[in-house]
């Protein structure tokens, strides 16, 4: 930080002030190196550094869960270890989806040899490009080497001149130590420069001899005498590797650690950690516990369930956040569960929204894009060549909307007819209902009979279908049936010298008939709201579907 923006910041504080990080809206997606506030994961990573047995050492969450930026949080606030990082890129992968080893390798041995000064690693194999120094007083040196060389050709029979112990004597000396000193550098740098080429090959014109050194060997293993001579010669306490786990291939766990314990059991070393970063499901059942010493496990910061809170921390920056509501959040934040994820989608929502809000924007609909763009990155970039899923929908749109629209219909018309049959329903029970008391009314009956005797009138059973013609019955307190009589052959009333409230208890004891009739018609009554509320809702369904655009 130069002096300037120390100035500034310190007024800043001074006036109560933040920063241009702390002011912006936008938000970084490096690791952060505030993790860990209450320290649980710096204990643990602690104790792991300090236990003499504990050489591999892994820190398990799955992917976003914040593994970097408990590592970065660790490395800020313990100054006293050095850390170096290797981090692994994406490589090309074959025909089966495999990544070849090698390539992994090389790039860890790259990390960990390039990422150290040359001039400290002088007998490294691995020759860099490096900026001469003092490149002008080499010259001078140089040159002023070859002025002396000359000075004592010329005046070489002068040399036995110098009286011991003189001023002359003394520069001579210092002449001649000079002119043996530049050889000596010059062979000095050569021999580092050499240092460690080999020879694989020698051709002479039909006849060949070639090194027995095999290039299948694995590119770690053929180069552990380098990466010793690594930390021998540099400070780094711990090696932090991440996204190794990404090629799913264990075997260059088994690699590293078989270099970490060569490298301990160095004596010229010292005790080197190695921190990996990784997620749980790397190693299957009992072989992660068997191969690292020790293992943090990592709980995620976000998921699914408090993706929301998340994405409305970001909203309440921005004046515009009451226009997006709390409904279509929650809807969209069940697939976004990576924070990384949600700080891009609102970066990029920035951008876009500080450059198209002269125009009658639609925020909700913006957002949803910049959602759409993260999460299905690939569709979002065939839009701009006419292709895509997205692309489909909208260009089909109007055929999708009355396909939708037809079968929402047809729902309705479902629904309906199942009014119809409700209300049918309804009369069929009630008449059952009658039907059953009528019924057992007969049977307790002595003679042949047709009907029953309502309001002092004949009615057949057959024509008592109603609650109307059933109602006067209720009342009664000496139920008639009419019929013909089986002494004289006439037609007759015959009084059963039961009331309807005995024939009712004997039915159905504790519950009445009106009760019975009620209930019936409550349920379905209910079973009548439902249907229309959900044929009200389809109704609008429809009407939201013509107001849908792309």
């Amino acid at each position: 930080m130069d002096l300037k923006s120390f100035g500034y910041k310190l007024i800043n504080a001074f006036k109560g002030g933040v920063d241009d990080s702390e002011r912006s809206s936008f938000t970084d997606l490096a690791p952060s190196d505030k993790a860990d506030k209450d320290g649980t994961y710096s204990k643990a990573i602690t104790f792991a550094l300090e236990n003499s047995r504990v050489k591999n050492i892994a820190l398990t969450g799955p992917y976003g869960s914040g593994k970097s930026s408990i590592i970065r949080t660790y490395e800020k606030n313990n100054k006293k270890y050095r850390f170096m990082n290797v981090s692994l890129a994406s490589f090309k992968e074959d025909d089966n989806g495999n990544v070849d080893i090698s390539l992994i390798e090389r790039s860890i041995l790259q990390q960990m040899l390039y990422g150290a000064d040359a001039n400290k690693l002088p007998y490294s194999r691995f020759k860099r490009i490096t900026t001469p120094r003092h490149p002008i007083i080499k010259s001078l040196a140089f040159v002023f080497w070859i002025i002396v060389i000359l000075y004592f050709y010329l005046h070489r029979n002068q040399l036995h001149e110098f009286e011991y112990n003189t001023l002359s004597w003394y520069v001579w000396c210092f002449a001649f130590a000079y002119t043996l000193s530049i050889p000596a550098l010059i062979i000095s740098d050569i021999y580092k420069a050499t240092f460690g080429i080999s020879i694989k090959k020698v051709s002479l014109k039909n006849a060949e001899f070639e090194t027995a050194e095999s290039s299948d060997n694995s590119i770690l293993n053929r180069h552990v005498d380098e990466i010793i001579y690594f930390f021998e010669q540099t400070k780094y306490d711990v090696v932090v590797i991440e996204d190794l786990d990404r090629f799913g291939n264990p075997d260059i766990f088994v690699k590293l650690r078989e270099i970490n314990k060569l490298i301990n059991d160095n004596q010229n070393a010292r005790e080197i950690k190695f921190l990996y970063a990784l997620k749980d499901d790397m190693f299957a059942h009992k072989n992660r516990a068997k191969f690292f010493d020790f293992i943090i496990p990592v709980v995620p910061i976000i998921n699914s369930s408090n993706s929301l809170d998340k994405m409305q921390e970001r909203l309440k920056k921005h004046d515009f956040a009451e226009n997006i509501d709390t409904q279509f959040l929650r809807e969209v934040s069940l697939y976004v569960d990576d924070l990384r994820l949600i700080h891009n989608i609102f970066n990029e929502f920035e951008i876009y929204y500080e450059l198209l809000k002269s125009v009658n924007l639609d925020v909700k609909k913006l957002l949803a894009m910049m959602i759409y763009k993260n999460v299905y990155p690939n569709d979002f970039e065939s839009l701009h060549h006419g292709k895509g899923v997205l692309f489909d929908v909208c260009n089909k749109r109007d055929e999708y909307l009355t396909n939708i629209k037809d079968k929402l219909k047809d729902k309705i018309a479902n629904l309906e007819s199942g009014l119809d049959k409700l209300n049918s329903e309804k009369l069929r029970s009630i008449r059952d209902l009658i039907a059953s008391y009528v019924g057992y009314i007969v049977v307790h009956a002595n003679q042949s009979v047709m009907g029953i005797v309502v309001n002092n009138q004949n009615i057949q059973f057959s024509q008592l279908t109603t609650f109307e013609q059933f109602k006067p019955l209720i009342t009664e307190q000496n139920i008639q049936l009419w019929g013909q009589n089986n002494h004289i052959y006439n037609q007759g009333r015959f009084p059963t010298n039961k009331s309807f409230e005995q024939f009712e208890a004997d039915i159905n004891p504790g519950e009445k008939f009106l009760s019975r009739k009620e209930n019936i018609e409550n349920n379905l009554e209910l079973k009548k709201i439902q249907i229309e509320q959900e044929i009200r809702s389809l109704e609008k369904e429809i009407s939201d579907l013509s107001l849908t655009g792309c």
